[in-house]
């Protein structure tokens, strides 16, 4: 009977595990997803920038790449509560 209830305990241990693991996977995959927006986001501003030959505006860069980034971690958290296990 104790050893029954020690399998039955180790075996959850092991499904809380893997879908531990799971949901770091699913955050880390969609942390790099907005890290990658943002920063190609700041490329094409400077980019644009750079080939229309107009001074670099640092402040609506800013401001653009906080807003892809707030954006960004409001969908990867709407995503991440959708596919929750």
């Amino acid at each position: 009977m104790l050893q029954d209830l020690h399998e039955e305990q180790r075996a959850g241990h092991t499904v809380s595990r893997a879908s531990e693991t799971r949901d770091v996977s699913l955050e880390t995959v969609l942390s790099t997803i907005v890290a990658v927006a943002v920063v190609v986001t700041a490329y094409l501003h400077w980019h644009a920038d750079v080939a229309a030959q107009q001074p670099f505006k640092l402040l609506g860069l800013v401001i653009l790449c906080l807003l892809v980034g707030v954006v960004g971690l409001r969908v990867a958290a709407l995503y991440a509560q959708r596919f929750e296990w």
